[in-house]
């Protein structure tokens, strides 16, 4: 019942959610303008997640799951149902250069850490 739940919150309100937990795991979150979809970087030390301000909401869902995966997001509280969502997004790496490939059009440019 709570994985159905998981999927039924609102993308709003999971994209609200993600914004708050990035600072949280001394992220900057910078969105953007340019020709490119996102990704997480190292700027002069710092991590920044950087997002095109242009993509859908459901694409900045997916470009902030794809990277808080990769995240240790065991000291932070995050919702139930915004946990499983960035879970969803752990798979093998193999699965996971393919889904970016096809679903965000193109392989990511930015050098994630």
């Amino acid at each position: 019942m709570e994985y159905i739940l998981s999927w039924l919150m609102e993308d709003t309100k999971v994209l609200e959610q993600l914004q708050g937990v990035i600072p949280r795991l001394g992220i900057e979150l910078k969105e953007v303008d340019g020709d490119f979809t996102g990704g997480l970087c190292c700027v002069k030390g710092r991590k920044v997640l950087l997002i095109n301000s242009s993509l859908t909401t459901r694409k900045m869902i997916e470009i902030m799951c794809r990277e808080l995966v990769r995240q240790d997001l065991s000291h932070i509280f995050i919702l139930p149902a915004v946990r499983k969502k960035i879970e969803a997004y752990r798979m093998p790496s193999k699965e996971v250069a393919s889904r970016e490939s096809t679903s965000m059009g193109e392989p990511a440019q930015i050098l994630s850490s």
